[in-house]
């Protein structure tokens, strides 16, 4: 019995100084690496601030724990510079499965693109996962809330895959996203349409420069809608392409603008004219809309007609139109 039990003893003891071990050697390199992406991003024009990483998470994780993150570049990647930033940044990787690293924000989140207003969101739980030294990431996201100039958003669900083909030239990758139970602020104009939009998903690539939208969808209220198209930049470096829609509930859509004053009833009696024209009934005896929408020299067209002129982006080039 004694024998037995000095034989547990000795077995734990090893597990213990292997896990000590073990947790000391990740720590060290998560330390390492996460030097390497700050200098690497500064060398490339990015500013990136943060406090001491900490180590933390034994016996079960290797954890850094990096206080007052912030990452910002002037002129990329999109919309002319971005800004982002967590409270806190957690990097995690299990020891008993050290093959995947965790990404997880913490505290007060921000993101500005462009131009555009510097957002602050919270989360009630929010991770971005892949496999060390892949080019995959999943991100799982619940309770997200972001206040905007209009009074706070609030989404249920977010779940998007990322894939990124950073070896081919130029880079290319894909995303998909789904958001669920979006709740809109009650100022916006566009609330006519429902409080909540039900749910709100895309899946777009990019390969050889072309920007694809393999699939869109969109439930909110009566408005449901689904397509596709591809996108590329022209030699003035703007959005051009085509997308094809399929809407279900238009007119009950218009009905609720013009009952809001979004829409006046005379703009709503004109679209309702060309509706009738394209407007299909299906199998299940729902009508619907096929929606061909062409944007070229920052015009967009439906059906071959011009409906609005779009404001100038500033947006990295995909492909230049010819």
């Amino acid at each position: 019995m004694r024998r037995w039990i000095a034989v547990i003893l000795a077995v734990a003891s090893l597990l213990a100084i292997v896990d000590i071990v073990a947790w000391q050697v990740l720590t060290r390199q998560m330390r390492t690496a996460w030097s390497s992406f700050v200098a690497r991003h500064r060398a490339d024009g990015w500013q990136v601030a943060a406090g001491e990483p900490v180590a933390e998470g034994f016996p079960l994780a290797a954890r850094l724990r990096i206080a007052d993150v912030e990452i910002s570049h002037d002129s990329k990647p999109i919309a002319a510079g971005m800004s982002a930033g967590a409270q806190t940044l957690l990097m995690e990787l299990p020891l008993l499965w050290p093959t995947h690293i965790a990404f997880i924000p913490q505290g007060l989140l921000h993101l500005r693109l462009g131009s555009g207003p510097d957002i602050d969101f919270t989360a009630q739980s929010l991770a971005l996962r892949g496999a060390l030294g892949g080019g995959a990431f999943d991100l799982n996201g619940a309770g997200l809330q972001a206040a905007t100039l209009l009074g706070p958003v609030v989404i249920g669900t977010a779940e998007a895959h990322l894939a990124l083909h950073s070896r081919q030239e130029p880079p290319g990758g894909a995303l998909q996203l789904t958001l669920k139970q979006i709740g809109l602020p009650q100022q916006s104009r566009i609330v006519a349409l429902g409080q909540s939009v039900n749910m709100l998903a895309f899946d777009v690539t990019v390969d050889a420069g072309r920007m694809t939208l393999q699939s869109l969808n969109l439930d909110w209220g009566k408005l449901s809608a689904s397509g596709r198209g591809s996108l590329q930049t022209d030699a003035q470096g703007q959005p051009a392409g085509d997308v094809k829609l399929q809407v279900f509930g238009a007119s009950e859509t218009l009905d609720a603008l013009t009952t809001s004053g979004d829409v006046a009833q005379r703009d709503a009696g004109n679209a309702k004219m060309v509706l009738g024209l394209l407007q299909r009934t299906g199998p299940d005896g729902r009508v619907f809309v096929d929606l061909p929408l062409k944007l070229a020299n920052r015009v967009l067209s439906i059906g071959g007609f011009p409906v609005m002129r779009m404001p100038e982006l500033h947006l990295p080039a995909l492909q230049s139109a010819q």
